[in-house]
């Protein structure tokens, strides 16, 4: 009723949104989006109407002694994409960046359980672009990057984190896998000394981003000891098998290559388009067995 009365007050868009939003938080059936195969973007469609109708309407059209009526508020059938209409209305009235960062951040919210990530990553991205320096929007910024395969722009937002020093543990591992596979080696030492300074007792994990940015470095002999040691814990894997035969190539020991590539394919590794045009095997694949 209040939006009805007086459109401009930014302030009843931003409480409703928050109204439908908290409420969304605590029911899990709701209106969800669904992708048709014609239709390039989700439509709402809502799940059931009659067990998770959320109720805004009023009785009351009049007040006693009152002559000017009273608006009565629609019932909301679909919390979630209203939520996220009230919160855009809000942004277009706003010019506060903080609650404009926070209406896109739970906008965002609202797309991700309505089952939407690409709409949901592009609010928590507008929500990152009014406050920069949230960690918890750039850590969803950067967790749906990565679900949806938009690696630079996540690598873009682990390099801000890594910057202003708020990165945790997990997106400190995803920072050095991101540089490792794009092949950048600045930083990748010193960050590599951080992750393995936050943990004691390094796991795997860790011990295979060592022995990658290694290898990326070309520091075959030193990775080598690495990747053996892996093997210890995770006897039989043949993409451990098979990196240890490509180091033993990389050093032109072909016997040693040869020996770990058998045993890699006997445990599994039929990748022939990876043999094929893997460099590391350029100089032995010229020769037959």
């Amino acid at each position: 009723r209040m939006q009805k009365r007086f459109p401009q007050q930014q302030d009843n868009y931003y409480k409703a949104g928050n109204l439908l939003y908290n409420y969304c938080q605590d029911v899990y059936m709701l209106d969800t989006l669904i992708v048709k195969p014609d239709e390039p973007e989700p439509d709402f469609k809502f799940d059931e109407p009659e067990s998770s109708m959320f109720a805004m309407a009023f009785d009351e059209n009049s007040l006693p002694d009152i002559t000017d009526g009273i608006y009565s508020a629609q019932i909301s059938s679909t919390p979630r994409q209203d939520g996220v209409k009230m919160f855009k209305e809000f942004v277009k009235l706003s010019k506060d960046s903080s609650l404009n960062s926070e209406a896109l951040n739970k906008s965002g919210d609202l797309y991700y359980w309505a089952g939407s990530k690409s709409r949901a990553l592009e609010c928590y991205a507008e929500s990152s672009s009014f406050l920069p320096n949230d960690a918890v929007v750039r850590n969803k910024l950067v967790d749906f990057c990565n679900d949806l395969y938009q690696f630079e722009q996540g690598l873009y937002s682990l390099n801000y984190l890594s910057k202003e020093k708020q990165l945790d543990y997990e997106h400190l591992l995803l920072l050095i896998k991101y540089k490792i596979h794009s092949g950048e080696t600045k930083d990748l030492e010193s960050l590599l000394k951080q992750a393995i300074s936050a943990q004691p007792f390094p796991g795997d994990k860790i011990k295979e981003l060592k022995g990658k940015s290694l290898m990326l470095s070309s520091k075959f002999k030193v990775a080598l000891p690495v990747y053996l040691e892996l093997l210890k814990t995770s006897p039989n894997d043949k993409n451990i098998e098979y990196t240890i035969s490509r180091i033993y190539a990389q050093q032109n020991k072909e016997k040693e290559a040869r020996f770990w590539l058998k045993k890699a394919i006997q445990h599994g590794f039929n990748y022939s388009f990876v043999l094929k045009y893997d460099e590391a095997w350029a100089s032995i694949r010229k020769r037959r067995e």
